[in-house]
């Protein structure tokens, strides 16, 4: 991801928590555990995109997409922010890739190196059939990206915040500050 995606990226972000919705995206972040309904998809189409969600950000020695409420903000995000025909399409390539998967005998119960191999080597687009399937799984890691950054639990883990800027470094050694901060 260059600096202008991420620009844009932050830029869409801002957009969403300035909308109407915004105080649903503040549930959002209770996560799977305090058993909140799905708005957009069925029971089971949520379950397998809570499965890709971790699979993607998966829990270490921070939370995880589920933890931190991927899922719903996917759900959410889709059901307000996607057109109608971006909502069916979204939908459609979500359950061709759930069946590609099963067809290729792959675990979605649970998060497996399986899994995440595929998930890597599909997003490569390097065969027809996996072209199918590169922008559900672009699209899918876009949404998680913005719903665990925008998450105040997961942010206020990874990353640290320092109110008083300090001085630019522009070429150090990455192992010498550590974890990246947010100013």
């Amino acid at each position: 991801m260059n600096r202008r995606t991420y620009l844009e990226l932050m830029m869409k972000t801002g957009l969403l928590a300035s909308l109407p919705f915004a105080n649903a995206l503040k549930s959002y972040g209770a996560g799977i555990a305090e058993g909140l309904p799905e708005v957009f998809f069925s029971e089971e189409d949520f379950a397998f995109l809570a499965m890709i969600s971790e699979t993607i950000l998966p829990k270490t020695d921070t939370i995880g997409a589920i933890e931190a409420g991927v899922p719903h903000f996917i759900d959410l995000y889709v059901k307000n922010c996607y057109t109608e025909l971006r909502q069916n399409n979204y939908l459609d390539q979500l359950r061709k890739y759930r069946e590609y998967l099963n067809a290729k005998s792959i675990n979605l119960l649970k998060v497996n190196e399986d899994l995440t191999n595929q998930l890597i080597a599909d997003e490569l687009c390097d065969t027809a059939d996996k072209r199918a399937y590169c922008d559900f799984i672009r699209q899918t890691k876009l949404m998680a990206l913005k719903g665990y950054f925008t998450n105040q639990k997961a942010v206020m883990q990874n990353l640290y915040y320092k109110a008083v800027p300090g001085t630019y470094n522009g070429c150090i050694e990455l192992s010498t500050i550590g974890k990246s901060w947010i100013n």
